[in-house]
């Protein structure tokens, strides 16, 4: 069976988010908005095959903590892992 699996990485709360700082500073100089909190991440989708969805969480989490995520200073939360059957496969994001 086809899944489909959604994975966002973030540094952890305690890791300065330097590029958010970044971030910040240029939405309050631009005027879009007044004292922002920004955070930075990695967004991944991830198709696989898998014999239920039980083993494809599994997969997806091992994929998760030994090849995405460097977990001495990023977390990972996994979104989604959802059976996708044979359709044909959609690399867009959203935003949701």
């Amino acid at each position: 069976m086809h899944y489909s699996a959604r994975i966002l990485v973030t540094l952890k709360p305690e890791v300065k988010d330097s590029k958010a700082r970044v971030l910040e500073s240029v939405i309050e100089r631009k005027d879009f908005a007044q004292n922002p909190v920004c955070h930075t991440g990695k967004f991944y989708q991830i198709d696989i095959e898998s014999q239920n969805s039980v083993s494809a969480r599994h997969c997806v989490e091992q994929i998760a903590k030994e090849v995405l995520a460097n977990t001495v200073i990023e977390q990972y939360e996994i979104l989604s892992v959802e059976e996708t059957g044979n359709e044909s496969r959609d690399y867009s994001f959203s935003g949701n």
